[in-house]
């Protein structure tokens, strides 16, 4: 009886093992399956940015277009400035390491992979003097058409 117990419990921790196994891998091309191409930003419904406004303080960021090209270059545009470089997929995020900016010298934007067609940033906005978050706005990018290189 004990030997069939023993014998029970290794083949459901060896069944245990391979699920995570498995499910681990799984996330890891799922989080590869962005796509090249053009992503904007999309006019948010009515209650979406009222709810986000009045009761997470939080403000859709507007007029930003991001291309990504086959051969990891991108182009992102905004309306306070406009830059270059070279994208990096790690995991769920989209990593934007720029080239060259306009206004600023050098810099980095993450943005989190939702699937294949949205990506999403939030950034600060500003501080107190508590150190906390007063406002935040999220760019929220979607998925308008292949570019010219597909």
């Amino acid at each position: 009886m004990k030997i069939k117990l023993l014998h029970i419990l290794k083949i459901i921790s060896a069944l245990s093992f391979t699920l995570v196994i498995f499910s681990c891998s799984n996330q890891e091309i799922a989080s590869h399956s962005l796509r090249t191409g053009v992503y904007a930003w999309k006019t948010q419904g009515l209650f979406k940015s009222y709810y986000y406004h009045f009761i997470q303080n939080t403000k859709f960021e507007i007029g930003d277009t991001l291309i990504l090209h086959n051969n990891v270059d991108f182009n992102y545009t905004n309306c306070g400035f406009y830059g270059f470089g070279k994208y990096l997929i790690e995991g769920d995020s989209l990593h934007l390491n720029f080239d060259s900016v306009l206004i600023e010298d050098k810099m980095d934007y993450i943005y989190f992979i939702k699937d294949e067609n949205i990506l999403s940033n939030e950034l600060r906005s500003r501080s107190t003097r508590e150190g906390k978050a007063d406002s935040y706005t999220i760019s929220e990018l979607h998925f308008v058409k292949d570019s010219l290189d597909n």
